[in-house]
């Protein structure tokens, strides 16, 4: 049952939430909304497993939320129901991957990261599954590419990528873990330069730079018991 309520929380509903988001908000602020997960880490590592927050972590939290912002470029939106509640929802969606991170600390610190990642994705799966079968046009014809595509996204950007996860998650603790998050935009813009050939301006540049210090600072001052 914990398993289940943890694929939940920690995929189910997130990508549910950021998916809903997506559709009434830009990539930019979907993206620092993102960078929040850290914050909300600290502060529930703090409240359920009693870990303090140093200053320098904090400080370095802050920055990479700066940085973020910074290679995103937020430009300005008209604020209507439709925003705010996408913003909410992209905040809820961060809170939940706190979360479940901090959970995951406080329930499987000791347990295999290969069954926590099966478990948790199954368990995200079976939920997602009716309303995905639900919305299934009969028109829908997938060839060979787009099989390799979810296979390769599934495999290695999810599959994958939740095993090395969990193990950050029970060595260095979910705070330093989440920080990832400050790293999207960086190979966002990394793999646009090179295959797609988007423009590297300077102020991607100086964010960056924001995301490095602030990834050293918390890395240092990293969950003090």
């Amino acid at each position: 049952a914990i398993f289940f309520f943890l694929g939940f929380l920690n995929s189910a509903l997130p990508f549910s939430l950021s998916s809903f988001s997506a559709s009434h908000l830009p990539a930019g602020y979907l993206a620092t909304f993102n960078s929040f997960v850290p914050i909300f880490s600290a502060i529930l590592s703090f409240f359920i497993l009693g870990r303090r927050i140093s200053s320098g972590m904090f400080f370095g939290l802050v920055i990479g939320i700066i940085g973020v912002a910074t290679i995103v470029g937020l430009g300005p939106i008209n604020l209507d129901g439709s925003i705010i509640l996408a913003s909410l929802a992209s905040l809820a969606a961060a809170f939940c991957y706190a979360l479940s991170a901090v959970l995951t600390v406080f329930f499987f610190s000791k347990s295999s990261n290969i069954k926590i990642s099966f478990l948790s994705l199954t368990s995200a799966s079976v939920i997602l599954l009716p309303f995905s079968l639900a919305n299934v046009s009969t028109n829908v014809k997938l060839d060979l590419e787009a099989v390799w595509a979810i296979f390769f996204l599934g495999f290695f950007c999810t599959g994958l990528a939740y095993i090395i996860y969990f193990r950050l998650l029970t060595s260095v603790g979910p705070t330093v873990s989440s920080c990832v998050t400050f790293c999207v935009p960086i190979f966002g813009i990394l793999w646009g330069t090179i295959f797609l050939e988007e423009i590297f301006t300077l102020s991607m540049a100086l964010g960056c730079f924001f995301i490095l210090i602030a990834g050293i600072l918390v890395f240092l001052n990293r969950d003090i018991k």
